[in-house]
């Protein structure tokens, strides 16, 4: 049998479970679904009229393939209690960059929020390590991105609902976003 580059390479076999994050109308969830019989899959999208062509397409799989609406983001904050700090989720469509990473401070929530702008730093500094030094790169308070006058993306701090300002959280989730169409300073 004929392999699939991108994910053989991660040596999936048996019953894994597989995210498909901005899966759009399910194209690459149902090719994961046919190369991956015994795997579980959730194909999340921001836009419920592709989830809903997706679902209709995706019926002879039964059970095994579903669809909700989602982002990196909201999907980071549903599992951060499980899968712990360092869980990276990503979204790599041609139009949009987006990830969520899932942390766990260990200093009170009022403090522990400062990583917000560590990150977004960290982020500027990225977009400004492969853009043309003559445009401006700016952040319009406190969390969009702009290029050349361009929104080009932002950033989102999560946390659990529940906790205090003086409470530590059990966890917290950064996530940002680029509109690669906008800016065209990302591709090779």
């Amino acid at each position: 049998a004929r392999g699939w580059p991108p994910f053989d390479r991660y040596g999936l076999a048996g019953a894994s479970s597989l995210l498909d994050v901005g899966c759009g109308t399910g194209e690459i969830t149902r090719r994961l679904a046919r190369r991956y019989p015994q795997a579980r899959l959730l194909g999340l999208d921001i836009l419920e009229g592709n989830l809903g062509l997706a679902r209709r397409d995706s019926e002879a799989f039964g059970e095994r393939v579903r669809y909700e609406t989602g982002d990196a983001f909201a999907h980071a904050c549903r599992i951060a209690p499980e899968a712990g700090a360092g869980t990276l989720v990503h979204v790599g469509r041609f139009d949009l960059l987006e990830f969520a990473l899932v942390l766990e401070p260990e200093e009170p929530l009022a403090r522990a929020r400062r990583i917000f702008f560590a990150g977004m730093a960290a982020l500027a500094d990225a977009i400004g390590a492969v853009s043309p030094p003559v445009k401006p790169l700016v952040f319009d308070w406190p969390d969009t991105i702009l290029f050349d006058g361009a929104r080009i993306g932002g950033g989102r701090l999560g946390w659990p609902a529940h906790c205090g300002e003086d409470a530590v959280p059990g966890w917290l989730v950064f996530s940002a976003s680029l509109t690669r169409a906008r800016i065209g300073i990302l591709e090779s």
